[in-house]
């Protein structure tokens, strides 16, 4: 059987396996006037670490959608240990069994460059309100590959397409994202020295599977090694009216 990345991540339970872990979501979270009239759409929620926090933090309306069977264990474990009325959905956001028009924000974390770029940016423009807010944190290019490094990582992530800044914000003008409030790319070497724990938590399962060890090691060696030419990009956009 072959393993993602992805599965990974579900059987170790990562909380915030993004650039930057929950400590920098909750420092992007804090540059929001959110509301608790508001209603909010975590896209890729993982274990829903975010989700959660959202719910008891601003005790706004919070919907949390993951495709992964393990992700979505987790999170509803989470959710009733709180006792959060988070709603939760089993689904792509490639193509989300959600009405348009619905949601003041969107948080993208490390999730939309796993899945075919196109679908998911114009799922995240359908299911804004006019002048929603999309908080998106997503892998980025800041240097050229070569062709062999380019696939090396393309297949240990699953990736279809690595967007440099300039591409991502095309992508994002082309869906309905008119205004870009705020945008930095950072390299992951930024991240690479930090001793403090960035506020992950971590649920594993009760067995894991040992080549799920070696695929950790292998993303932690090609965070390295790439650590100048792959990095985190940061948008805060707004949804044309």
């Amino acid at each position: 059987m072959i393993y993602s990345y992805t599965d990974v991540l579900a059987e170790f339970g990562v909380g915030s396996a993004h650039p930057g872990g929950f400590l920098l979501t909750k420092e992007l979270l804090s540059t929001l006037p959110i509301k608790k009239e508001n209603r909010i759409l975590d896209c890729g929620c993982g274990t829903g670490q975010t989700a959660s926090y959202l719910s008891s933090t601003f005790h706004c309306d919070v919907t949390a959608i993951d495709a992964h069977p393990v992700m979505i264990e987790k999170a509803r474990n989470r959710f009733n240990a709180e006792d959060q009325s988070t709603r939760l959905i089993k689904a792509s956001i490639e193509a989300m069994p959600l009405p348009d028009l619905t949601f003041d924000i969107l948080i993208s974390e490390s999730a939309a460059v796993f899945t075919d770029l196109g679908r998911t940016l114009r799922e995240y423009a359908r299911v804004l309100k006019p002048e929603g807010t999309l908080l998106l944190n997503e892998m980025v290019l800041l240097e050229p590959l070569k062709e062999e490094e380019e696939l090396k990582i393309k297949d240990m992530y699953g990736v279809n397409e690595l967007l440099y800044t300039d591409e991502w914000l095309k992508r994002l003008s082309e869906v309905g994202f008119s205004t870009i409030h705020s945008c930095l790319a950072s390299p992951v070497s930024s991240l690479l020295d930090q001793q403090q724990d960035r506020g992950n938590d971590f649920f594993p399962s009760d067995e894991i599977n040992p080549h799920f060890h070696e695929l950790l090691a292998k993303h932690q060696q090609l965070s390295r090694t790439f650590a100048s030419k792959l990095g985190f990009l940061l948008v805060i956009a707004e949804r044309k009216k």
